[in-house]
């Protein structure tokens, strides 16, 4: 009993520390709170994050994306709030480069971001997700678009059909989307419009 109480102690002391040094190293947390996440004790992650969202840099987005995963609902919470708070366009072009990773893991996560996410205007990194050459990261996409489909998005249905009929054969056979994408983003380029250097383009509904 005493050593556990020891153990409650020093894990509190830790969560606090974190804390701390989240207040206290405000953008710069990002070079110090993500060892954090990987504590074995919730107080200490679910702090961390909160540490990553006071931050305020994009680059922590990747380490905040698993954590939409967590059974604990405190960790679970401060993740989507951290994520919320960094903007739909920096959000999306991230996850878009995190698609292009050469790290399975990467693709992953941010496929299952896309999929919790469930937008409108995720579907065209849904479909980019969807031509992945890893099934786990197929599926995920697969499951966002169709939960897209569900809710009556004409097009995401029409994608949906197409991954139907293509089964399981993924990433490399999915040139079926060029007119469905050409559907979707006309002629101004959505794609273009989320990298151009103007924030109005890039705010451009």
């Amino acid at each position: 009993i005493r050593r556990q109480r020891q153990m409650c102690i020093r894990d509190r002391i830790k969560a606090t520390i974190v804390s701390t040094i989240s207040r206290l190293a405000g953008a710069e947390g990002i070079n110090y709170l993500p060892p954090y996440l990987n504590d074995p004790h919730r107080r200490v992650v679910a702090n961390a994050i909160e540490g990553l969202n006071r931050a305020g840099n994009i680059e922590a987005v990747p380490h905040l994306l698993p954590f939409l995963r967590s059974p604990d609902n405190r960790i679970r919470a401060n993740a989507i709030k951290a994520l919320k708070g960094y903007g739909k366009i920096n959000v999306a072009n991230l996850l878009r480069r995190m698609l292009q990773s050469d790290e399975t893991w990467m693709r992953d996560s941010a496929a299952y971001a896309l999929s919790v996410m469930a937008k409108d205007d995720a579907l065209p990194l849904l479909i980019e997700a969807a031509r992945d050459t890893d099934a786990s990261v197929r599926e995920k996409a697969r499951r966002g678009i169709k939960k897209l489909a569900d809710r009556g998005n004409r097009v995401a249905g029409r994608v949906l059909a197409e991954l139907d009929r293509m089964g399981t054969s993924g990433g490399a056979g999915a040139a079926g989307f060029s007119e469905l994408e050409e559907e979707m983003f006309g002629q101004a380029g959505e794609r273009d419009r989320l990298d151009d250097s103007d924030p109005q383009v890039r705010l451009q509904e």
